[in-house]
């Protein structure tokens, strides 16, 4: 009863036949009694019940469905049912539940896969484990295994334990041959296999003396000269207790330590030459840390700026070499390895941008729902489908009808031209693509294989350049998409991880995409040589029910729930005339927080503006005419290095033109009764505001301490009905005043601008640049940025103007600008 009160007190809307099945699932995973860090724990895990379901369904006797009454829970709770750092000691009392948080922090399907192997292998044994108390030792050693760089994790790739643990064994040998020995792996591999085999002995107690205590044992300022020697010396041992038993078997306690443990040797009075000795300047040389340090930030800047002709793409040349090579049939083995495998691989890892590791996971499964990646075929379509990783976890937002719905996998299209060259007709299902034992043997295949290539052809490359040439291509072109290549690997990185957030995209989108970048590619080709290696891929859409689901972004709202919510927003505009505006302060003040929420909401959702406080914290950064803004809209940054100028759609700058006239009529009538407000208005609207500052650094200290700012006074102020105290527009303020059947979330317009422009096919240069979406080496303001600002704001506006326009938006004069007429 204690936890069903303890749950009903957690989950605001907890159905009473779950309650049972939760209370056991809890049991099960160890969870602590605060509920502390269960939001991590169940977002992880009704991850992998979409993926996963009927392993999962096994595994915890509970199907995921039900975890998603975890997504209303009370206020009260939140703070410690999100903490995600670990309490002390749960390594030890909580092993499976420390295990399943860290494992939430990994993000990658792969390890979910081997995590519900190894769950189902703990809890199918937990009596067994537990009588021999190797519960902690084998968690562990699974924990710190999937997250050691130096392991291969592949080899956690199957559902039978047995062959797991035949497979540790192997590696664990292989372990032993390496120079210098990883001794601390070697026991992560040893705890795991023995945990598959269940095959634990008794432990056997030996007592041996430590080396610390041996040494204890000899005298220090007792020395004996050594027999025969002239500058060695030896210890002499300390009386030693002897018990009964020894000293009536007339044992000596002595016999059992060396005469010679310890030597002293007398130091060489001999001083080395100079070139033997280290150079005392090398060893702390701040100008030499100084320069490693700029080299590496200009190499990183330098990888952030590829040109088409860097050395780390792939020339057209040597992909017209490179691809005529796989297209030869050809039966002779390359170390042991048929070529047709090695051809294949090569094959997946140009046109997909992944490694060996993934490639050996890859199988024929049976339809799009089933667990785990692969290739499917449906009415002679085949697909390729890769799961996603989540952009956020579990929340209400998912329940939210006014927003575009995802589903952790995605599918791919492949062209026929793939179907015939993986001979993917010919696999059973369940059958693996390429039947691969061992990287290792496969890599050197490789090897072997473009070194006669690179030899007869004068030209170099490499399997690392082919792996990362999708990759590179992207990032030196600017005009696809970087979040698709997650979609043909399954997994994210440092680049894509703000782009991946707000990006979203349903299959047939997803396919577009790719088959242009195949055709790229296909392009880069044929400039070299005309030889038709590719076909040109065009996408057909084939004949099955369309999901109205996709990947990436959880916010990204529908066309029908913004045009909802701006007619809701001029709505509230027109319920009061010019006349009754001005007949009441109250009437006032309402109408200018009508006015002010609807201009704030103009602009975010056109300029991509973050939800801060104090958006817009002055109108000297509006440029009208130049049609830009500019923003600074990263919480808690004291530097520039998120600053960046937008294009402001017409829609949008006349708006803001109608906001600062209305600023100054809603100032002079204030001016009686609220005095600092009016000053403020007047301020902020006159046509140069002045600031006492002395020197650059005052101005930027005044900027630093105005932006985002809760106490300093903004353009958008808010009247609050309740204080009559004027507060800056803040997300909350924003959030609440719009009805909750209308509420969107607040970043709504960077999730929607996103996706608009995307579907244009809008460069993608271009989107980061209204969203500030680059990393260091990319930044427009830079100074030896090429980027014109110019040409890129009015190529955004012929985009952001139509868009407001479908929404929509329009632009409205205040009642207190329009009376004056």
């Amino acid at each position: 009863m204690e936890s069903e009160y303890a749950l009903k007190n957690l989950i605001l809307k907890l159905d009473e036949h779950n309650v049972a099945q939760i209370d056991n699932f809890l049991e099960k995973i160890e969870c602590p009694e605060s509920f502390r860090g269960l939001y991590h724990v169940v977002s992880y895990l009704e991850n992998i019940s979409i993926t996963h379901h009927e392993k999962f369904k096994e595994i915890f006797g509970i199907k995921g469905e039900v975890l998603g009454c975890f997504a209303d829970i009370n206020p009260d709770k939140w703070k410690i049912f999100s903490l995600d750092r670990l309490a002390k000691g749960w390594m030890s009392e909580r092993p499976i539940y420390a295990l399943i948080i860290t494992l939430s922090k990994l993000d990658n399907d792969f390890f979910n896969k081997a995590a519900l192997t190894f769950l189902k292998h703990f809890f199918s044994n937990e009596a067994k484990i537990k009588n021999v108390d190797r519960e902690e030792v084998s968690v562990r050693a699974f924990r710190l295994f999937v997250t050691d760089r130096n392991a291969d994790q592949s080899l956690l790739d199957s559902e039978n334990s047995l062959l797991i643990a035949e497979q540790l064994q192997h590696y664990r040998n292989q372990l032993k041959d390496d120079k210098p020995r990883n001794h601390v792996l070697e026991g992560y591999v040893r705890d795991l296999e023995h945990f598959y085999r269940l095959d634990w002995k008794p432990k056997l107690n030996f007592k041996r003396i430590h080396k610390t205590k041996l040494r204890g044992s000899y005298w220090r300022n007792k020395v004996d000269r050594i027999e025969g020697s002239a500058d060695l010396y030896t210890f002499t041992l300390r009386n030693q207790p002897i018990n009964q038993f020894h000293l009536e078997g007339g044992l000596d306690s002595s016999e059992d330590y060396p005469s010679l443990t310890i030597v002293r040797h007398l130091p060489e009075n001999k001083v080395k030459p100079k070139h033997e000795r280290p150079d005392i300047s090398i060893i702390r040389d701040s100008h030499k840390d100084r320069n490693r340090k700029i080299a590496i930030q200009k190499e990183v800047k330098k990888s952030h700026n590829l040109s088409a002709c860097s050395s780390n793409i792939l020339q057209p040349h040597e992909l017209f070499y490179l691809t005529e090579s796989l297209l030869q049939q050809r039966k002779k083995d390359i170390l042991k390895t048929p070529v047709n495998v090695v051809q294949r691989v090569i094959f997946l890892t140009l046109f997909l941008g992944v490694d060996i590791d993934l490639i050996k996971t890859l199988k024929r499964i049976e339809r799009e729902d089933s667990e785990g990646n692969g290739i499917f075929c449906d009415t002679d379509n085949w697909h390729l489908k890769f799961n996603i990783s989540p952009t956020v976890k579990m929340g209400k937002h998912r329940t939210n009808s006014r927003l575009l719905k995802t589903k952790p996998y995605t599918t791919i299209l492949l062209p026929d031209f793939f179907v015939t060259f993986l001979n993917l007709k010919d696999l059973a299902i369940g059958e693996k693509l390429l039947p691969l034992k061992g990287s290792t043997a496969v890599k050197d295949a490789i090897k072997q294989y473009l070194k006669t290539l690179n030899r007869r052809y004068h030209i170099q490359i490499s399997y690392k350049s082919i792996r990362y040439y999708l990759t590179n291509k992207i990032k030196s072109e600017s005009k696809i998409d970087p979040v698709i290549m997650e979609c043909l690997s399954g997994k994210s990185n440092y680049y894509t991880r703000s782009m991946r957030h707000y990006s979203w995209r349903d299959d047939t989108e997803n396919t577009q995409e790719v088959y242009k970048l195949w055709n790229a590619v296909r392009k880069d080709i044929e400039n070299y040589q005309p030889s038709n290696l590719i076909p040109t891929l065009n996408y057909t859409q084939p004949q099955r029910d369309r999901c109205d689901k996709g990947i990436g972004s959880q916010f990204t709202p529908t066309k029908e729930s913004i045009a909802l919510l701006v007619e809701y927003l001029i709505e509230q505009l027109e319920l009061s005339n010019t006349f009754d505006t001005i007949k009441s302060i109250e009437n006032l003040k309402n109408y200018h927080n009508n006015y002010t929420l609807y201009t704030a909401y103009m602009l975010l959702n056109s300029t991509g503006y973050r939800a801060v406080h104090n958006p817009l914290p002055s109108l000297s950064l509006f440029l009208p005419n130049k049609s830009a803004l500019c923003i600074s809209d990263k919480d808690a940054q004291k530097s520039f290095s998120h600053f960046r100028i937008v294009a402001v759609p017409e829609i949008l700058k006349q708006q803001l033109i109608n906001y600062s006239e209305h600023l100054n009529s809603m100032g002079n009538l204030l001016s009686g009764l609220y005095l600092s407000d009016s000053q403020s208005m007047h301020w902020h609207t006159s046509l140069n505001p002045l600031i006492e500052s002395h020197s650059k650094v005052e101005k930027l200290e005044w900027f630093l301490s105005e932006k985002h700012s809760r106490g300093n006074e903004g353009v958008f102020k808010y009247f609050d009905p309740n204080t009559h105290v004027t507060t800056n527009m803040s997300p909350k303020i924003l959030s609440e005043l719009i009805p909750e059947s209308m509420r969107l979330p607040i970043n709504f317009g960077r999730h929607y601008i996103r996706r608009y422009l995307a579907k244009l096919n809008v460069d993608i240069e271009l989107i980061n640049f209204q969203l500030g979406h680059w990393v260091n080496g990319e930044l427009p303001l830079s100074n030896l940025s090429t980027f014109e600002h110019s040409k890129a704001i009015e190529e955004l506006k012929t985009h952001l103007d139509p868009m407001l326009e479908e929404l929509g938006w329009k632009v409205i004069r205040s009642n207190l600008t329009m009376r004056r007429k």
